[in-house]
């Protein structure tokens, strides 16, 4: 019971500091992935905030649950890795609870971090229930906090993206817990204003675009569109609204955006690495126990190291269509060569090549276009 209160003192003090109408912690799920996260809303969009490793897989669907059980699917619309931060956007404001508004500034944390008496975390459950796990100031560095416990109520891995509040306001989000010392990592919420704050204020960011995917062979591909969405939003840092049959007339207010694939060929180029090995394999037959080491690695990298180089050569036509305005389009076509000794899956290749290819044309055409 005591818990109970103690949550609703710090939703209230929340609201009233003007930073939302109700609190709104969800529940995020990436494949086997679980963790925490808060929604925050921008006129019609929802945009949740949560630790990068909770969602890593780039394109993979994300689910978001709040405190009603409703659930929606999101997508990863922004991930720094250093941070250990990142974005989901969902595509409908309605779909869950999602009231709270970005606080107009960030709240200055350094004068209050070491006289701190409580922070709070917010722990949520699909089927309604909350608990309010109580934490104590036990140091911390520049853009991190270090808490400590209070009482036997512990953070979890689990919690992962869930906020801290200190005085009814955003202190920063959980990123990890040291299980040999019960300490818990916090990102600090100046600092996640800095990277993030202006995609959630009215006078910060920029335009949505219309994204119609991208086309094979006149057909909708779901996978690729999925790998340009990803640079639309993680890369330039755009809001996305998709949905639109290709060809269709797009909603008026937005920039439009298509990409059809007209040509996508293999070839090969020889591999520097190879020759590199050929050359290092010559000391194979001099004496000495150092010679004989350098030959024995470089006997065991020419077993790994391939002769040849597999390309991609992509041709691609970008279209924008801004509102009121002739359409821009420019037709490319490169190859994109991958670094030596990287192994890739075939999708982490096609995303990497079409990422590569398509991000500077799109980048051109939305400044010529006036969309950016």
């Amino acid at each position: 019971m005591k818990t109970t209160i103690r949550l609703r003192a710090s939703i209230l003090a929340f609201c009233a500091a003007g930073a939302c109408t109700h609190a709104e912690p969800v529940e995020v799920r990436q494949g086997e992935y679980i963790g925490a996260g808060y929604s925050f809303r921008r006129a019609n969009t929802c945009t949740v905030v949560t630790a990068r490793h909770v969602v890593p897989d780039i394109g993979a669907s994300i689910t978001v649950l709040d405190r009603s059980g409703a659930q929606v699917e999101g997508s990863r619309s922004y991930d720094n890795e250093f941070y250990d931060l990142a974005l989901i956007s969902l595509p409908d404001v309605k779909t869950i609870a999602c009231t709270a508004t970005w606080p107009d500034r960030a709240p200055p944390l350094d004068a209050k971090v070491s006289d701190a008496k409580e922070f709070q975390a917010i722990r949520h459950y699909p089927s309604g229930r909350e608990t309010i796990v109580r934490l104590k100031s036990a140091g911390g560095i520049k853009h991190l906090l270090t808490l400590a416990p209070v009482d036997n109520l512990r953070i979890r891995e689990s919690d992962s993206g869930a906020i801290v509040l200190l005085d009814g306001r955003p202190a920063g989000i959980v990123q990890s817990v040291e299980t040999g010392s019960d300490r818990v990592n916090v990102l600090r919420f100046d600092m996640v204003d800095q990277l993030v704050g202006d995609r959630f204020r009215s006078s910060g960011g920029r335009g949505a675009l219309s994204f119609q995917g991208v086309l094979w062979q006149g057909r909708l591909h779901p996978t690729w569109t999925t790998y340009v969405q990803s640079w639309l939003m993680e890369q330039a840092g755009r809001q996305v609204v998709t949905g639109a049959a290709p060809g269709a007339t797009p909603p008026p207010e937005l920039c439009s955006v298509r990409i059809e694939v007209l040509s996508w060929d293999r070839g090969s180029v020889p591999n520097p690495a190879f020759d590199t090995v050929q050359q290092e394999l010559k000391v194979c037959g001099k004496k000495g126990w150092l010679y004989e080491q350098m030959c024995q690695q470089a006997r065991s990298a020419s077993q790994t190291t391939p002769r040849q180089l597999v390309t991609q050569k992509l041709t691609v036509n970008a279209i924008v269509q801004p509102p009121g305005a002739p359409a821009v389009s420019k037709l490319v076509s490169n190859t994109v060569v991958p670094k030596s000794g990287v192994q890739m899956s075939q999708a982490e290749i096609e995303l990497s090549s079409l990422q590569t290819v398509v991000g500077p044309v799109l980048k051109d055409l939305l400044k010529r276009s006036s969309c950016d």
